[in-house]
Order: structure tokens, then C-alpha cells, then sequence
């Protein structure tokens, strides 16, 4: 799914792996016509991208890796 993403992009397409594809599966499963014996096991987002959609312009401020996360034994 990474590759496609990149692909994507590569493109010019934005691309994003979304979980909103298996939230609202019976959505997704009406538009893309898969079947209730499928899973869908993950969805990706894939358009063009508007750098003028005020949502797109939004960075989210992240604590690093060091203040997230402590790995033991590696």
C-alpha cells in the first residue's frame, strides 16, 4: 500500500492510507461494489490535491520519538 501511495504521488496525485475505508465500510462497499463476503483490510485516499482547502494547510505539532515512545532492549 506504501508503494501505491508513492505511485500516486509520483503522479502528482495526493494519496493517503485512511481507515475511514473500513470504519465506513457499507459506505465504500455501495460505491466501490465489494462484496459482504470481502474484507477490507485498508483503504487509500486518492485525488488531487488542493493546496487552497484550508484543512490541507494544517500541521499538527508532534512530540518527537524521544518524548513518545522508550525502547528497551534495542
Amino acid at each position: 500500500s506504501t508503494a501505491l501511495v508513492n505511485a500516486a504521488w509520483s503522479r502528482g496525485l495526493g494519496a493517503v492510507i485512511n481507515s475511514q475505508g473500513i470504519m465506513q465500510s457499507p459506505v465504500v462497499r455501495e460505491h466501490a461494489g465489494i462484496a459482504d463476503d470481502q474484507v477490507i483490510m485498508k483503504a487509500i485516499a486518492i485525488g488531487w490535491p488542493d493546496d487552497s482547502f484550508p484543512a490541507n494547510a494544517v500541521v499538527s505539532e508532534r512530540k518527537s520519538v524521544d518524548e513518545a515512545a522508550r525502547f528497551v532492549g534495542f
